[in-house]
């Protein structure tokens, strides 16, 4: 699979008259903590995941503008998830960056991403026990010769700084299963996921709404994470009411540029990044924001990459 050009400006351009037009009002009041959806919650996942950012957006209580003017947009999403068990979202992150000292001509690094993202509780709404099929996609671009991404190559540094706004286009994300068990004590993953999502969690580690310096982000950027897309499968359960594992496993050679091809890597190459982690928390509505938990990877080795295991 693959996205055209004239796809990716016609996307950016949508995207961005959308923002622009409703945008600064996303920051709506949070219904009081009795009468939270469960929509709106989060146990599992990231603060990046698709469920994770759409309840952080649910919980918003500032606003920019005057929050009545958008209120019919609001009570529409509102509506739409109640009685279809739709959610979803839409984001503009821009990002700049300068240096006094480089080792090329360039000194300035700019650029911007749009993703839209949802859920769709398609069955067990009533139960409790949803199944709900989870999307992301995103179109990155610079505004630069050279994308934020590439920063760190023009000032010599070894790391990683701002991976997410680079120049790679129009991408999938996300798009997989998600089933929850046992009163959501049991969350079962499967489909092209983000391993970040699922891999050494904690508040400030994605660089969406954390710090820009992948050092701070998931595995202070040691563990080889595959590219988002991945195919994959993951189980994650609450063994205690504080206690909990996440396990899994997905394709390595994953490139959400072209996702479909995933299907061929995955099950002829079989080359895969596995994690395991056993953690504690303070409650489940503070997931990641009160964690502490170890975690156990392993990547296979990557032939035609070149790439060692470890």
């Amino acid at each position: 699979m693959s996205f055209t050009s004239k796809q990716s400006v016609c996307l950016v351009s949508t995207a961005f008259l959308l923002v622009m037009s409703i945008q600064p009002a996303m920051a709506q009041e949070a219904p009081p903590p009795e009468e939270e959806d469960s929509s709106t919650s989060q146990r599992f996942g990231g603060p990046n995941s698709v469920p994770g950012q759409l309840a952080d957006d649910a919980r918003l209580t500032e606003s920019l503008t005057d929050r009545t003017a958008f209120q019919s947009y609001f009570d529409w999403k509102d509506r739409l998830r109640e009685k279809h068990g739709v959610d979803f979202s839409l984001d503009y992150t821009a990002g700049f960056l300068g240096a006094t000292n480089t080792l090329h001509d360039d000194d300035t690094f700019a650029g911007g991403a749009v993703r839209f993202f949802g859920r769709w509780d398609l069955v067990g709404r009533k139960s409790g026990n949803t199944g709900t099929f989870v999307w992301k996609i995103e179109n990155r671009h610079k505004y630069t010769d050279i994308p934020p991404s590439g920063t760190a190559s023009q000032i010599g540094y070894v790391g990683i700084i701002l991976p997410i706004l680079s120049d790679i286009g129009t991408r999938l994300t996300n798009l997989y299963w998600k089933q929850n068990l046992n009163d959501d004590r049991i969350e079962i993953i499967a489909g092209m996921l983000d391993t970040t999502d699922w891999v050494d969690l904690y508040a400030l580690a994605s660089p969406w709404t954390g710090f820009y310096n992948f050092a701070l982000a998931t595995g202070g950027a040691s563990i080889p994470v595959p590219d988002d897309s991945a195919l994959g499968v993951y189980v994650n359960a609450m063994i205690t009411d504080n206690l909990y594992v996440i396990g899994g496993f997905a394709d390595a050679n994953a490139d959400s540029t072209n996702p479909f091809d995933g299907f061929d890597t995955f099950f002829n190459d079989r080359e895969y990044f596995k994690s395991l982690e056993l953690g504690w928390v303070t409650s489940r509505d503070r997931f990641y924001l009160d964690n502490t938990h170890i975690t156990y990877w392993h990547a296979d080795e990557r032939v035609a990459a070149g790439v060692s295991g470890g």
